[in-house]
C-alpha cells in the first residue's frame, strides 16, 4: 500500500500528474500560467498535509508507511516534532533500528561568534541579557546579541537571575545588584567554591569538600549535604529547574536531587540511536528541555527533564559551557576565546556582527 492510497491522496497525485503534462505540452501562455498555479496549489496542500504531524502520527502506523512518510522529511524536521505529537517519541523508538534513523545528529543555524577573551569561559543569562566574562569585566548582551555594557566584576565563576549576579571572588561569595549597580552582599567561604547557581529565591554552591549548599539571599544556609563524588575535574556544574537540582561532576551522567538532597534520578548522557555514551560538561535548562555539552566533543545532547533523549546537535567546535537565551543557544568553545551562538528557532534573524 502506498502512502497516497493510505491517506486518500491519489486524486491529488492524478491532478498533479495532469498539470505537469499540461505544463510540458501546452503552447498557450495563459494556460501554462494557470497550470503552474494549480500545481503549486496541489503541492502546497501536500506539503501542509505532511507537516501536520498531529494528523499523520495520531495513531500507530505500519513500518512501511512510516518510512515513506519520513522520506518526505529532513532529519531536522524529524527531530523538531517530538513536542508536536505525543506518540512521535514512542513510534520513532520502535523503529530506531531501521537504517533511516541510524544518525540523528542535527545542525542548528549558526548565527555568530561573540568574543570573550577567556578560553572555556562561563556563560550565563537571565530574561533580559547574556553575560560573558572579558578582561575588562563581565559584558552583557541584549536580545540582538549586541554588547550593551560591562559590569566591573572580574570573576570566572558566576551565576545570574533577574535581580542579582552571584559570583565568587577572593574566597568570598558576593551578590551584585543589577538595580543598584553594585555589590550589595558578601560572605566568606572557608572552602573553595567550585560550582555556583542561582534561582529567584536561592543561590547554590558546591565547595571543594564536595558539599552542596543552598542559601537564601541573606546568606543563611537552608540545606547542606555531602555529594558522593570523586571530583577530579575541580568543578561542579549546577542547573536548577523548579525544585530540582541538576549536578554534573566527573561521572558520565547527570545527578538530579530534590531540594532536601534526595537523589531522584540519574540521566545518562547516552544517544539511543548512535549507541554512544558521553561524559557531560555543562548544562542549560529552558522550556522543560535540557541541553548538555559533552567533554572532548562537538555535540550537544538534548533531553526532556525526565531524562528521555530527544536529539543531538552538531556544533562547529568542541563545546564547553552553555546557556539558553530567548531562541538562542550560546556555547563557549573549548580551544579559543569565542562563544558560538546557534539559533534554536530555525530563523537566523541576527546578522553577522564583529566584536
Amino acid at each position: 500500500m502506498t502512502v497516497a492510497t493510505y491517506f486518500n491522496l491519489n486524486q491529488q497525485l492524478v491532478d498533479l500528474k495532469t498539470t505537469y503534462q499540461n505544463i510540458s505540452t501546452t503552447n498557450c501562455e495563459l494556460f501554462f500560467q494557470l497550470q503552474v498555479s494549480k500545481s503549486i496549489k496541489i503541492l502546497s496542500y501536500l506539503l501542509q498535509f505532511v507537516r501536520n504531524k498531529r494528523n499523520i502520527f495520531s495513531c500507530n502506523i505500519t513500518t512501511n508507511i512510516l518510512i515513506y512518510i519520513f522520506s518526505f522529511l529532513s532529519k531536522e524536521n524529524m527531530i523538531s516534532n517530538f513536542t508536536i505529537c505525543k506518540n512521535w517519541n514512542s513510534i520513532l523508538i520502535n523503529f530506531s533500528k531501521n537504517k533511516q534513523f541510524s544518525k540523528l545528529a542535527i545542525n542548528r543555524p549558526f548565527v555568530k561568534y561573540l568574543l570573550s577573551n577567556e578560553v572555556n569561559c562561563i556563560i550565563k543569562s537571565n530574561d533580559k541579557y547574556v553575560y560573558i566574562p572579558s578582561y575588562s569585566g563581565i559584558k552583557y548582551y541584549n536580545n540582538c546579541l549586541e554588547s550593551i555594557n560591562t559590569i566591573n566584576v572580574r570573576s570566572s565563576l558566576f551565576a545570574t537571575n533577574n535581580k542579582f549576579l552571584c559570583y565568587y571572588e577572593e574566597k568570598s561569595i558576593k551578590l551584585y545588584s543589577f538595580y543598584e549597580e553594585k555589590t550589595v552582599r558578601a560572605w566568606n567561604s572557608s572552602n573553595s567554591v567550585i560550582g555556583l547557581a542561582i534561582c529567584e529565591k536561592y543561590f547554590y554552591f558546591a565547595d571543594s569538600k564536595n558539599f552542596l549548599n543552598i542559601c537564601d539571599f541573606d546568606g543563611h544556609i537552608l540545606k547542606k549535604w555531602k555529594l558522593k563524588t570523586e571530583n577530579m575535574s575541580g568543578k561542579i556544574n549546577i542547573g536548577v529547574n523548579k525544585n530540582e537540582i541538576f549536578l554534573i561532576d566527573s561521572k558520565p551522567c547527570i545527578q538530579v536531587f530534590s531540594f532536601d538532597g534526595i537523589l531522584l534520578r540519574e540521566i545518562k548522557c547516552y544517544n539511543n540511536y548512535l549507541k554512544q555514551l558521553y561524559v557531560p560538561e555543562d548544562i542549560a535548562i529552558s522550556n522543560k528541555t535540557i541541553y548538555v555539552t559533552t567533554k572532548s566533543n562537538k555535540q550537544i545532547l538534548v533531553f526532556n527533564c525526565n531524562g528521555d533523549f530527544i536529539s543531538q546537535i552538531s556544533c562547529n567546535n568542541p563545546t564547553n559551557n552553555i546557556t539558553c537565551f530567548k531562541e538562542y543557544l550560546l556555547v563557549s568553545n573549548k580551544s579559543d576565546g569565542f562563544v558560538s551562538v546557534y539559533d534554536l528557532s530555525n530563523k537566523s534573524r541576527v546578522p553577522w556582527m564583529k566584536n
